[in-house]
């Protein structure tokens, strides 16, 4: 995650949004499909030291 915050310090305006216990990649949980809305929509971006919680492992049997 070090190289994620250098990153988002890197582009300025950037926000990193931190989830976790989840999956890889996953932006599909509520928290963070809302935080996406928000900017597509609206472009309001998150507060900084944003952080979801995914909850749900998708390869559960």
């Amino acid at each position: 995650m070090t190289s994620a915050r250098r990153a988002a310090q890197a582009m300025g305006t950037a926000r990193l949004v931190v989830v976790t216990d989840g999956y890889g990649h996953e932006l599909i949980r509520a928290c963070a499909a809302t935080l996406r809305e928000r900017y597509l929509i609206d472009l309001r971006i998150p507060e900084p030291d944003t952080t979801c919680t995914a909850g749900q492992n998708p390869f559960a049997e």
